[in-house]
């Protein structure tokens, strides 16, 4: 048995009284439980921040695509001989990665010498917004300017 001297001691050096091992019955289990319970709330969060960069890293991949697309689409039709620029208009579907899209052109004479050009991209993917290009051509006069 431990004197009342010896408590009263213990407890104004600051160090607790001594408990027995019979007094932290449960203790530990207590402990385990907080202790799961605080990394399972740790777990759910670094779960979601997952679940949001795969869904980022998606969308950024989607958005490169569309603008390798779109880049190669625009160059064609820049190169492409004046007299023969009708000949692209029209809708096509394309379902290939990286940008599964539909495209629509329309070619209209704004002059006698110049074409305006509409290209409208809509992405088969709900997450990318539908894009708009128009730009002109003009008819190269014969001849150069040099002579």
């Amino acid at each position: 048995m431990i004197k009342p001297n010896v408590l009263r001691n213990q407890r104004q050096l600051g160090r607790r009284p001594a408990v027995r091992a019979g007094d932290r019955r449960g203790a530990a289990l207590i402990e385990v439980m907080i202790a799961l319970t605080v990394m399972v709330i740790g777990l759910t969060g670094v779960a979601g921040m997952t679940v949001s960069s795969g869904k980022r890293a998606s969308l950024l991949t989607g958005v490169g695509g569309r603008v390798a697309v779109q880049t190669q689409v625009l160059d064609q039709l820049m190169v492409l001989p004046y007299a023969q620029l009708p000949s692209k208009a029209g809708c096509t579907s394309l379902t290939t990665m990286p940008y599964p899209h539909s495209r629509c052109t329309t070619v209209a004479d704004v002059a006698t010498d110049r074409r305006q050009i509409t290209v409208v991209f809509t992405p088969t993917v709900r997450y990318l917004r539908a894009d708009t290009v128009v730009f002109e051509r003009s008819n190269a006069v014969p001849g150069s300017p040099f002579r």
